[in-house]
Formats: C-alpha cells, structure tokens, sequence
C-alpha cells in the first residue's frame, strides 16, 4: 500500500471551507461528530500520514488551479 500527502495538514473543516470559497459558494460548515470507533479514529489522527511529503501544492493552490 502506497501512502501519500500533501505539504499541509488541514482538518475536514479547514479542506471544506476552502473548496466552498474556491467555488463561491457561501454555506456555513457543519461541524458534526462522527460517533464510534471511526469516530475515535478521526480524531486521533489516523487519516494523516507519516509519509514524507513530497509535493508542493497546498490543498488550496489545487482548488485555484495554480502551483
């Protein structure tokens, strides 16, 4: 299994704030919890990777289309 991220760590909140902006939309972000052991899982960290980053694109430079 090959892992991969990006020069940034940015929570669901912060990626989806930012794709709402990048198309112009203005819609609040709902918080919500998500219950459970996937929940647990989340919060601890377990969707970053300790994989060295090896790009330069933040999250944001790819929604504006530049480098």
């Amino acid at each position: 299994m090959e892992e991969y991220g990006g020069p940034e760590v940015l929570s669901m909140a912060e990626a989806a704030g930012q794709w709402l902006r990048a198309r112009g939309v203005r819609r609040p972000v709902l918080r919500l919890r998500v219950p459970g052991r996937l929940g647990r899982a989340f919060r601890a960290g377990h969707l970053t990777t300790a994989a060295r980053p090896a790009g330069e694109i933040t999250w944001r430079d790819y929604l504006s289309g530049q480098p």
